[in-house]
């Protein structure tokens, strides 16, 4: 617990002092965690307490957390899979078999260790998972009423039961590589889920159902076509038994999918992933040096000569979120940023002639996924978030300019903290927001957007107005940032908590020149990625 706790201070979920670290090494854990592993399959006693097995899985566990990057966090994964391989032979649970799965599952993502095809073996060998049968029940719904056998993944349970809780609404979105279903809920309600085979006899396509506990009597009956989508054909729901409602996802194409809760508000999503490579195509391993000189400044966007056309300009917080309160009385940060928004969205279409669309252009609540999937689906090309700073200290004052990653510095882990403060993400999402981050490709090109802007910012603030502090550029694990598929930037306007930059952050004055140089910045990112044909050749 120690030891999430201190990784979570770095992506700033608490902002309490972190304890100091532990010193032993990632290959140290592994090895005691090896000893630990010889002393269980030598001791007869120790063989038929599970304790002991959860215990030696959870020692080749921490090599995994002590090097999650490196090459002992394979290692660690494996040999914990391999564990409840062995485990379940002793216990006879399903349950343990799916956590090897799961464990192999990640190791297979190290695609550079060797463990990676070692995992891969393993779960080929490991037999496929099946869920209970599904009782049949009277209701108005055939696809509802009885269950084809089902098959991997099994049932999964989660959530909390809340007496009273139903589905309100069910709502859907389309990616280019991931359509996500939610179920809007009144109460955090415990559910099931699984999958059905493709049943051609009868017509149907695979389905993923959904067993909802909730309010029996106020089942939201409803059945949506998604016409324009290429993973599911529509989605239907009903009364299964009662006190259950079951929810069927009519699945076409896609390669896995994924079922979880969130909370305020309470909704249980379903994310469908396609775009899994055939098991016929050859892997090909790219050496680490050529990734990472295509992720150079001088990187694929300015080979290839690409341009701008289309920009998402967002507008921080909003409608029930008002963001940092100004120094004087009836300012808040929702209403200058949405003002600064609507000007950058101007200026940007008459001077650089390109699309621009604002994620809000009214004082509405939107969540911080929702703005990149509205960027994603738009497929923009850049994607700047519109925000102003606060601090504690009245005196603190400054323009800074940040990009997507990791935390270098206090200062930008209270910043994160604070502009991340309603996001609904829990400590459970953390292995998932890591790997989100570190395979986030556009950390490079969003690194020389945020030096472009900052630079151009503080310029023109400086032509104009006395004691502007140039903050930099700075990097920090905003979620906001965290799913654009495009070059990604955090402009922190001022601190609105200051007397000084609060009073300018509410002149029209002051707004104009802050888009006159967020503009100029991006102009001369586009320039540098998209040189005109006759540079260096001479007039």
């Amino acid at each position: 617990m120690v030891r999430l706790l201190l990784l979570m201070l770095v992506l700033t979920l608490p902002l309490t002092a972190a304890p100091a670290l532990a010193k032993e090494t990632p290959k140290q854990a592994y090895l005691a965690a090896e000893s630990y592993h010889r002393k269980l399959l030598k001791n007869s006693s120790w063989r038929n307490r599970r304790d002991k097995w959860e215990t030696c899985a959870e020692k080749y566990l921490d090599v995994w957390r002590k090097d999650k990057k490196g090459p002992w966090a394979p290692a660690g994964l494996y040999q914990a899979g391999k564990l409840y391989i062995d485990l379940e032979k002793y216990s006879g649970k399903p349950a343990d078999l799916e956590r090897a799965r799961d464990l192999l599952t990640q190791t297979r993502d190290f695609s550079s260790s060797r463990y990676s095809q070692e995992a891969t073996k393993l779960l080929r060998r490991l037999p496929k998972a099946t869920a209970p049968p599904v009782k049949p029940a009277v209701t108005k719904t055939p696809e509802v009423q009885k269950s084809p056998k089902a098959v991997t993944p099994p049932p999964r349970e989660a959530g909390t039961t809340t007496p009273g809780g139903s589905i309100t609404h069910i709502r859907y979105g389309s990616l280019p590589s991931r359509t996500r279903i939610v179920l809007d809920t009144t109460g955090d309600l415990r559910f099931t889920h699984g999958m059905l085979r493709h049943d051609p006899k009868n017509q149907k396509p695979k389905r993923i159902w959904i067993d909802i506990k909730g309010n029996a009597e106020k089942t939201l009956k409803s059945n949506i076509s998604l016409p324009d989508d290429s993973r599911v054909k529509q989605v239907r729901s009903g009364l299964y038994k009662p006190g259950t409602t079951r929810v069927v996802v009519d699945a076409v194409n896609f390669s896995h999918y994924k079922v979880f809760s969130l909370k305020s508000p309470n909704r249980i999503v379903v994310d469908i992933w396609s775009g899994s490579v055939p098991a016929s195509t050859p892997k090909v391993n790219v050496p680490k040096a050529d990734v990472n000189e295509l992720l150079a400044p001088d990187d694929l966007a300015r080979q290839l000569a690409l341009g701008v056309r289309r920009i998402v300009i967002d507008a921080g917080h909003g409608g029930k979120d008002h963001g940092a309160p100004g120094y004087y009385k009836g300012v808040s940060e929702k209403d200058i940023v949405l003002t600064i928004a609507k000007r950058l969205a101007v200026k940007l279409r008459q001077e650089l002639k390109c699309e621009v669309i604002l994620t809000r252009s009214t004082d509405r609540f939107l969540s911080l996924d929702e703005r990149t999937t509205l960027a994603n689906k738009k497929r923009a090309d850049l994607f700047i978030s519109i925000h102003a700073n606060a601090s504690r200290n009245r005196n603190a004052y400054g323009v800074e300019t940040y990009f997507l990653n990791l935390a270098k510095d206090r200062d930008s882990i209270n910043v994160a903290a604070r502009e991340n403060a309603t996001s609904e993400k829990n400590i459970s999402d953390l292995h998932t927001i890591l790997n989100s981050l570190m395979k986030n490709a556009k950390i490079n090109e969003s690194s020389r957007l945020a030096q472009y802007v900052q630079n151009s910012l503080v310029s023109d603030l400086k032509g104009s107005y006395g004691d502007i502090r140039d903050k930099g550029v700075k990097q920090a694990p905003f979620y906001v940032l965290l799913g654009a598929r495009m070059p990604a930037i955090l402009v922190e306007t001022g601190f609105i908590s200051n007397k000084r930059e609060c009073k300018r952050l509410s002149s029209a004055a002051y707004q104009e020149k802050i888009c006159d140089g967020i503009v100029k910045g991006v102009k001369r990112y586009i320039d540098s990625t998209h040189p005109s044909p006759l540079a260096g050749h001479g007039a």
